[in-house]
């Protein structure tokens, strides 16, 4: 790698670190409309409902698969750390 590519890529991890602090400390304070509708149907799906069946919602399926899988996979103790969770993976997801 080059110098130029080497800057660029520590200036990116520099902004990714910097905005990654920011939102952590912020991940509690927003709020977001659709949130409880993700957060809600993904947990019924979980729960053996399927989604345009059983569930109405006007929203594309991928966003409700993937807050089921991350409900699986963290199985948060409470709302306030599924959240968290949620907005980590999307930060991962953002950075990628």
């Amino acid at each position: 790698m080059n110098k130029k590519n080497i800057l660029m890529w520590l200036i990116f991890g520099i902004i990714m670190l910097v905005s990654f602090r920011i939102s952590q400390s912020r991940s509690l304070s927003m709020h977001f409309a659709d949130e409880e509708d993700h957060l809600t149907i993904a947990g019924l799906t979980n729960n053996g409902f399927k989604l345009y069946e059983d569930i109405q919602s006007n929203h594309q399926p991928i966003v409700y698969f993937s807050s089921a899988k991350l409900q699986q996979i963290f199985d948060p103790p409470n709302i306030f750390m599924l959240i968290r969770r949620h907005r980590q993976a999307m930060f991962v997801y953002g950075a990628i």
